[in-house]
């Protein structure tokens, strides 16, 4: 198993190695920086000359936030992660942060991140973490879980704002929203508009991301 690990702090690198080397036993760590290497390592990877083969990608949220690469100075960190979950679709990628703060950790799961550890959890928590994340389960913070907010948000939808958010998701227009509901299309506009406000949503995907986060969360709160 091959794992990049991106963080500004030695410390914070040879101690995640040390946690990984313990659980996965024989596998092989690429470290980084900044984005420069992240991106150089990922490339790597799909490399034909000198190619590597990356199992998981573990980012520390300052390398986003302060990233070097010239011609991304004006994304946002979450960009730049949605970017690199969207090119290397079989690496699952997760945050590291000393962050549990809601917007940062909301950003990160809307951007694709199949995990998010923080810094100030236990080892024994962050090496279960690490295994379920190898076993293909999206690992969420206990901040976000038992997040009041986030259990208010699930639960503000109107049963009509539900089923037309649904439509949306399958990227229907408003027109054709309005057609199968039975509805009016300035009918359809304002409940998607008061749907966007619910949720904090910028536009249609942000507002889909933020409710099946939701919806992931809840499931995830239940099975514990």
């Amino acid at each position: 198993m091959d794992i990049l690990i991106a963080d500004q702090s030695e410390l914070s690198i040879s101690a995640m190695s040390f946690i990984l080397k313990d659980i996965f036993s024989g596998c092989l760590i690429y470290t980084c920086s900044n984005w420069n290497d992240v991106e150089k390592k990922l490339n790597l990877n799909h490399s034909d000359t000198q190619p590597i083969k990356i199992d998981l990608v573990i980012l520390d949220i300052f390398i986003l936030s302060q990233n070097y690469h010239q011609d991304c100075e004006q994304k946002k960190w979450y960009e730049l992660l949605e970017g690199v979950v969207r090119k290397y679709k079989h690496i699952p990628v997760c945050i590291i942060s000393d962050s549990a703060d809601k917007p940062y950790l909301q950003k990160a799961f809307s951007a694709g991140a199949k995990g998010y550890l923080l810094k100030t959890e236990s080892v024994e928590k962050i090496k279960k973490r690490l295994l379920n994340l190898h076993e293909g389960k999206i690992q969420y913070p206990d901040q976000l879980l038992q997040s009041s907010d986030t259990k208010k948000t699930a639960s503000t939808l109107t049963l009509r704002q539900q089923e037309i958010l649904k439509l949306v998701a399958k990227g229907y227009p408003n027109k054709t929203i309005a057609k199968q509901l039975g509805l009016t299309e300035c009918t359809v506009k304002r409940h998607v508009h008061n749907i966007f406000k619910k949720l904090d949503a910028k536009n249609r995907i942000d507002a889909v991301n933020i409710a099946n986060l939701n919806v992931m969360l809840s499931e995830q709160h239940r099975s514990m």
